[in-house]
């Protein structure tokens, strides 16, 4: 029986995730460009069926009515991909540029290693923010570095454009692998970065160059003097590392196999367990944030105020709205969604009439056997059915009885014509 598809990261074996992230790596000096993306669509079909979109009947109606906010947006070659799983690695990334680094972006530190290491990972948001709008929100000249933006605003060839980048790599690494608490659990993207280094085929080469600033960040994160040393051994190896580069990848497919059958048990308990992460509304209040300090900067310097939520990824600017009039941002409510209007039907539902009160039981106050329920055949009827039906009566009996004397009439006639 085929696996179901994964959704959520942690779900995610090591075998899935040297997978996804061999597919999903744009090599450092290449570009999104139409070659890459056929060989992409071509490796897809060949990747396992649990991280791809579903082909099921069930599966995809149910993935048709489930929220916008939690699929992908995916280019054509990447459609097949997985959404739901695509948009939660998307939002991990967007994270650790984000809300994760408002700490130093709030109070800038005064060591030039973690200044420079700061720019860096900020440039990283050029990715999926137009120019014009990244420039104001993370406070960058255009003469800056930064990256070509996505116009395709697919979430995979981003993914894809940050795991070809080594600089990248090691920039996120350190700036997830500093904010683990001593003994606490290790953030769910470091077994992604590190899936992504493991391709470059020096991933011990590059987390030896990074122990010194590792070392910076986490003082800095602590409140440690940042030049103090507290370990040998400074940045942590995860449980998928290994000394010498390799891996028995026997032994992980059946652990993997063995792990199955408990994953669906224990899937819930498990995210219940892991360290804390950030959702989209944390990173939508990110931008609101930002947006919002953009528009008071605007009104004081009296430059037009204009709506710059198109600017941002779709996986943000849905769910944030402006206010034309007074130039404030605001985070859309679910009332702010207009409601689908019902259609009338086309036989108009007839007026129900109050029922007669023909006896002691139907009326209010009459002891036991009062009842508000009717039948049928006394809720439809007028108030003057009685009398109704006693006037249809008296026509009839009217009419029969002068048909009756005219036929009368008619046979004397007959029998004395000359009468």
């Amino acid at each position: 029986m085929p696996r179901t598809s994964i959704h959520w990261v942690e779900d995610m074996s090591h075998n899935d995730t040297l997978t996804l992230t061999k597919l999903l790596r744009l090599p450092e000096r290449l570009q999104v460009e139409e070659n890459w993306l056929v060989r992409q669509e071509k490796k897809i079909v060949y990747l396992p069926t649990h991280l791809k979109r579903s082909r099921a009947l069930i599966p995809r109606l149910v993935e048709k009515f489930t929220s916008p906010s939690t699929k992908a947006i995916l280019c054509p070659s990447h459609r097949c991909l997985d959404p739901q799983l695509i948009r939660r690695l998307f939002l991990s990334i967007v994270d650790e540029c984000t809300t994760r680094v408002r700490r130093f972006t709030d109070s800038p530190p005064s060591d030039r290693d973690i200044r420079a290491w700061l720019t860096r990972v900020k440039t990283i948001n050029s990715l999926w923010t137009q120019p014009i709008l990244y420039r104001y929100l993370f406070n960058a000249n255009p003469g800056d570095p930064e990256f070509e933006y996505t116009h395709s605003e697919c979430e995979a060839c981003i993914l894809a454009t940050i795991g070809g980048n080594t600089t990248m790599l090691a920039d996120l690494r350190i700036c997830a692998i500093t904010r683990r608490t001593n003994h606490g659990p290790t953030p769910r993207i470091i077994r992604i970065l590190d899936g992504w280094l493991y391709w470059t085929g020096m991933a011990e080469t590059i987390r030896a160059e990074s122990d010194p600033l590792y070392l910076k960040v986490r003082n800095a994160r602590r409140g440690r003097p940042i030049t103090q040393s507290y370990d040998s051994h400074a940045m942590p190896e995860t449980i998928n590392d290994r000394r010498d580069g390799t891996r028995d990848y026997k032994r992980d497919d059946r652990r993997d196999n063995r792990s199955e059958d408990r994953r669906d048990d224990k899937g819930d308990d498990r995210r219940d367990q892991r360290i804390p992460e950030s959702t989209d509304a944390d990173i939508i209040g990110f931008y609101l944030n930002r947006l919002s300090r953009m528009s008071r900067t605007h009104q004081r310097s009296g430059r037009p105020n204009n709506d710059s939520t198109h600017s941002l990824h779709p996986a943000f600017r849905d769910n944030i709205v402006f206010d034309a009039s007074t130039g404030i941002y605001g985070q859309r409510q679910e009332d702010d969604i207009p409601l689908v209007p019902s259609i009338p039907s086309i036989i108009p539902e007839p007026k129900r009439q109050p029922p007669m009160a023909s006896s002691s039981y139907s009326r209010a106050g009459s002891g036991v056997g009062f009842s508000n329920s009717t039948s049928k055949m006394t809720e439809w009827r007028h108030d003057d059915y009685a009398e109704q039906r006693s006037e249809a009566y008296r026509k009839l009996v009217t009419r029969d009885s002068e048909v009756t004397q005219d036929s009368k009439e008619m046979e004397w006639l007959q029998q004395y014509p000359w009468t």
